[in-house]
């Protein structure tokens, strides 16, 4: 007869849904303020490096100094746009960063959902459901009421670099954000409650207040745009088990929207505009396009068998 020693004895599951999967017997209250406060000072840094190395490029180009580019001489440009984007995409390797150093002990795939890796073939599906619908509601709003998500500004003297820069970056950038808000800051807040419900409402308050903030919006429509998209991406994160869903919302979102503004809005040349007055109610119909999409991805999830909930030992790093 075989007696199993402490050593050899299969170690204890738990099943955890994505917001609480980082629980473990001793949660840590630093990690998260450590993430916060990492996250900001390194995008700070790459934003005012990455704008300083395209107002050089501009410059250059142009055969002007950086003073007379500092002054609004030259205005926003598709360049001082990428660069832009480009310091949100810069979230995604710093996460990646991040959540190798605090929780050493996971895997790095279980960053992206409770199955320990990202869903490529469920992302697709769910990239797939989110054009299909977005494009449909943009495309009914654009015959309704055109003002909606055209501007009397007309479009750029010069489109295509603005809507190159949407195609190319925006991805990446949407990408970043739902693995920085939602997969590293949500989970690691979610983690550190013993109730699972009541971890998961603290993740999805803290990460959508968090990727609000983020956006420095002056108007009180924006300020309700932005904490609405972030509640939705989370709730879709959870109830599907993973970010998948969420980064292709968020994507197919921006780079429509990016799209359109590029190409069809003068205005993109004066920077992006969050200041009080900038918003409206129109916004509201973003909103509802994106809560309507991803209770569609979320019923999809649920009729296709997408796991939404993983087994495995608790974090202890």
């Amino acid at each position: 007869m075989t007696t199993l020693t402490q050593s050899s004895a299969p170690a204890l599951t738990v099943s955890r849904s994505y917001f609480h999967s980082l629980r473990d017997g001793r949660p840590r209250w630093w990690k998260p303020v450590v993430i916060v406060a990492a996250g900001v000072l390194t995008y700070l840094v790459l934003t005012v490096v990455l704008t300083l190395i395209a107002y050089g490029i501009e410059a250059a180009l142009r055969g002007i100094s950086l003073v007379q580019l500092f002054e609004g001489e030259v205005g926003f440009t598709p360049l001082l746009f990428g660069s832009a984007l480009l310091s949100l995409a810069a979230l995604l390797p710093i996460s990646l960063v991040l959540y190798r150093l605090l929780y050493r002990t996971q895997p790095l795939g279980t960053l992206f959902s409770v199955e320990g890796r990202f869903r490529w073939r469920w992302a697709g599906q769910a990239t797939l459901i989110s054009m299909v619908v977005i494009g449909a509601v943009s495309a009914a709003s654009l015959a309704i009421e055109p003002r909606n998500l055209l501007t009397e500004s007309g479009p750029p003297a010069n489109p295509l670099p603005w809507v190159l820069v949407a195609v190319l970056i925006m991805p990446v950038q949407g990408a970043a954000e739902e693995v920085a808000f939602r997969g590293l800051l949500g989970r690691s807040v979610g983690g550190l409650v013993a109730r699972a419900g009541v971890g998961t409402m603290i993740a999805l308050v803290v990460s959508s207040i968090a990727f609000g903030s983020a956006h420095l919006a002056g108007d009180p429509w924006l300020i309700v745009y932005y904490l609405g998209f972030g509640a939705v991406m989370g709730v879709v994160a959870w109830r599907t088990g993973g970010i998948e869903a969420a980064v292709a919302l968020h994507v197919v979102n921006n780079v429509l929207m990016g799209i359109l503004g590029s190409a069809l809005d003068r205005s993109i040349e004066s920077g992006i505009d969050r200041s009080a007055g900038a918003g409206g109610p129109f916004i509201l119909i973003h909103l509802g396009t994106l809560v309507i999409t991803g209770t569609i991805l979320i019923v999809a999830a649920r009729r296709l068998g997408v796991v939404t909930s993983g087994t495995g030992r608790p974090a202890r790093g």
